[in-house]
């Protein structure tokens, strides 16, 4: 049987349930309908099975009297020595029944009552007579419940029900790989610009509410229109939040992980730039070969798999990654290296567009800034190139003819 939801198993499980009751009342049924002698063999086959020793069913004498007798070895310390009354009636046992018991019982011998249905008070207040020979009691739920757990007169058949855990399907990283980076990192829905949106959102989602897997899936498709298959919402899960350390899996939930809790108490670019970078291969790569010079796409796509051992058969996983620095402006669109937070200050962009101005360029849209990486002096030297417009089927990484460049240094800190 598969089971691949909660519903669906809890179904199974009620109609196991059910079946098994029908069971225990077709036993209790073809018990009360057996041969009286045939009954008390067959008590005897139990207390075999009980690890009673030494068991004798008496010569049969109607329903009077000791039916069985037996011993239990405790320990191989004690013999218990016990005499056993066997009642296949429709009618509750009553304490006249023990007491005949107790009074047929021989020295340091103790009692048994075995029945197909159940002890009045006064039955069970005489077997629990203090100073007494002790009188045990058995009624008809225990009886079926000791055939059952023995297998007398049913046979269990082996039931394995399969249950999805696609939680588990990602194994946790041991130590060997807990540093290795992840080859494979999906885009985001929402469109341009608003990759890391969606990703704040789903973390949000996670940090609010602990959802299961099966119940974030669930939510994605419902919280992006564009997204219309559980394949997909598992993709964005697995592929990104996890591919980047941002949430994990704990007792079937989805949760945050510590890197995930801290980058949403400060999400920004910069901050998932900086996991990006540690936990994708091929960044730090790209952001080199695009630093150096212009590339196109292709170009991009055949010197990066050779510089991480990637095998890969398309373009498909550079773009992704291309989009995903785009997304967080590291890259500009024509792949060169771009300001963020952690290369200048509000106020440094702002002089950059004065400056602009002074040169009296009409070209502020597609101005390009290269910032000179790891430089320790607060003093940034700046090269700012005035491009041409964009021209029609040009790649994302091709470069555009400068129309006239200059250099700025500014002493501004960088933050």
């Amino acid at each position: 049987m598969y089971g691949l939801a909660t519903a669906e198993h809890h179904v199974l499980a009620q109609a196991v349930s059910v079946h098994n009751a029908s069971v225990r009342k077709e036993l209790r049924d073809e018990l009360a309908t057996m041969d009286p002698k045939a009954f008390e063999v067959l008590i005897g086959r139990l207390l075999n099975e009980l690890g009673f020793e030494a068991v004798e069913v008496t010569k049969f004498s109607g329903d009077g009297g000791i039916d069985v007798r037996a011993t239990l070895r405790v320990g191989g310390v004690t013999d218990v020595r016990t005499a056993v009354q066997v009642k296949r009636w429709a009618n509750n046992v009553a304490g006249n029944t023990v007491r005949e018991l107790r009074g047929g019982l021989e020295p340091h011998e103790r009692g048994l009552v075995i029945t197909l249905s159940d002890f009045t008070k006064d039955a069970k207040a005489e077997a629990a007579a203090a100073n007494r020979s002790p009188v045990s009691l058995v009624d008809g739920e225990r009886l079926i419940d000791l055939l059952i757990e023995n297998e007398i007169g049913i046979r269990a058949t082996p039931l394995t029900m399969l249950e999805l855990d696609a939680a588990a399907l990602v194994s946790e990283p041991t130590d060997e790989t807990e540093s290795a980076k992840v080859m494979a990192i999906w885009p985001m829905p929402g469109g341009n610009g608003q990759w890391r949106v969606s990703l704040d959102a789903m973390l949000e989602h996670v940090r609010s509410a602990g959802p299961t897997l099966n119940e974030m899936k669930t939510w994605i498709l419902d919280a992006f229109p564009s997204v219309n298959s559980l394949k997909t919402a598992t993709g964005y899960i697995q592929s990104v939040l996890r591919a980047l350390e941002l949430v994990e899996f704990n007792g079937g939930s989805v949760v945050l992980t510590a890197e995930g809790s801290a980058y949403l108490d400060a999400a920004s670019d910069a901050r998932l730039a900086q996991i990006l970078r540690r936990r994708i291969a091929g960044i730090d790569e790209l952001e080199a070969l695009c630093g150096e010079s212009p590339r196109s796409a292709e170009e991009l796509a055949s010197a990066v798999p050779a510089m991480i051992g990637a095998t890969w058969a398309t373009p498909t996983q550079i773009k992704a990654r291309l989009r995903w620095l785009d997304e967080l402006h590291v890259l500009h669109l024509d792949g060169s290296l771009a300001h963020d937070e952690t290369h200048m200050s509000s106020a440094f962009v702002d002089f950059v567009f004065d400056w602009v101005e002074y040169q009296g360029s009409s070209q502020r849209p597609a101005m390009r800034v290269r910032i000179p990486r790891g430089r320790p002096e607060p003093s940034l030297h700046v090269h700012v190139r005035f491009l041409e417009a964009r021209r029609p089927n040009r790649t994302p990484c091709q470069g555009r003819r400068t129309l006239h460049s200059g250099i700025v240094v500014v002493g501004i800190p960088r933050h």
